[in-house]
């Protein structure tokens, strides 16, 4: 939890401050920290528009040939 609370800021806050380091995998990997976009979360995310995604053209297919 404390890595959370002091770590991450730190790395935004440098981040934001030289951006060149915005893209550099071995501070993170140094500083041992994973934000959510890169883990499940974003796979999660895909998956629930997916689904999303076939209730609609669901809905449309049977709007479509229910009015014929």
């Amino acid at each position: 939890v404390w890595k959370e609370i002091l770590i991450k800021p730190v790395y935004i806050q440098l981040v934001l401050e030289f951006p060149e380091f915005q893209n550099d995998e071995n501070l993170k990997t140094v500083l041992n920290i994973i934000f959510n976009k890169e883990n499940k979360f974003e796979e999660w995310k895909k998956l629930k528009i997916d689904k999303i995604v076939k209730v609609l053209e669901s809905f449309w297919y049977n709007q479509t040939f229910k009015n014929k």
